[in-house]
């Protein structure tokens, strides 16, 4: 019996058989390795996209002269969607969510690399979940860290 254990930058690797396994092992380890093979190639695919988005936010930065980086319009469009949480559906009377210490921290340098901005969108998401403004059936992408 192989024991594998999941290397996320890595291909799963092909099965190989020995003359004890039957029709019947094989058959399943052949299934459980083309859906392996099939989410490794989609969230490589779905990494390949995201660094095309997050390089694509750098460049704009960097043409436009804009700084997400202690940007309070930036800070504002993170919340603006409040009245669609599920906390203010909950009790609209709870204040509007500030960014506090653990935000500023991501975003008080300026932002030039896609680690540093991973990291800071990931912190976002973070606390936009807090609120039941993120979740599963609110986003369909993937988290990962660079």
């Amino acid at each position: 019996m192989l024991k594998w254990e999941a290397i996320f930058d890595q291909a799963p690797p092909e099965p190989i058989f020995n003359s004890k396994d039957d029709n019947k092992c094989k058959k399943s380890i052949n299934a459980s390795y083309k859906s392996a093979l099939r989410a490794w190639k989609d969230s490589q695919d779905g990494l390949e996209k995201l660094t095309k988005s997050f390089d694509g936010i750098l460049d704009r930065q960097e043409e436009y002269e804009i700084e997400l980086a202690n940007n309070r319009d930036f800070e504002a469009y993170t919340i603006s969607d409040w009245e669609r949480s599920d906390v203010y559906q909950r009790d609209p009377t709870f204040p509007k969510p500030q960014w506090g210490f653990d935000l500023d921290a991501y975003w008080s340098e300026p932002i030039r690399t896609e680690s540093q901005l991973d990291a800071g969108i990931l912190a976002i998401y973070d606390w936009r979940y807090q609120y039941g403004l993120e979740g599963f059936e609110k986003v369909e992408t993937s988290r990962r860290r660079l």
